[in-house]
């Protein structure tokens, strides 16, 4: 998907070799998109919390619960994910506030790797050869148990 000169949010299947046999699922909800990888081993408890129903997936249930948390004020990043209980990585992008918002599960079962292209654009990818070859000697892996809201311009 294409926003604009905003960003661009683009999603693999994972059949296709040599990508993550994991989970991986792209969700869109009012102007808020997510692509997950992964899974969350509490999945059902936190949609009963958030009152969603029994068949939202991770990705939905990222995007509610990030919504939710900025409804209610300025929550840290570390907020959205703190209950998360899995193997997870997962970026979002808000096209109405102009962020994006990525984070990894503590267990480091998934990879986020990132970088900065040559025309100044922040590249997230869980293919460490992609960010290398589009980003040059400006790449770095995500910290396990990174979190963090980026603005666009920023």
């Amino acid at each position: 998907m294409t926003f604009g000169d905003a960003a661009v949010l683009a999603h693999v299947r994972p059949d296709n070799p040599p990508y993550s046999k994991h989970q991986r699922l792209f969700c869109g909800f009012d102007d808020i998109f997510c692509i997950f990888m992964g899974s969350l081993n509490n999945l059902s408890s936190l949609n009963k919390q958030y009152g969603l129903c029994r068949s939202s997936n991770e990705a939905f249930f990222v995007i509610e619960a990030y919504r939710t948390l900025g409804d209610r004020g300025p929550y840290p990043a570390d907020q959205v994910v703190k209950d998360l209980d899995g193997s997870f990585a997962f970026v979002v992008y808000d096209n109405k506030a102009g962020t994006f918002f990525a984070a990894l599960g503590s267990d480091g079962g998934e990879k986020l790797y990132w970088g900065i292209a040559a025309d100044g654009s922040v590249v997230i990818c869980d293919d460490k050869e992609v960010i290398k070859a589009g980003c040059a000697k400006s790449c770095a892996p995500s910290p396990k148990d990174a979190c963090s809201i980026v603005r666009e311009g920023s």
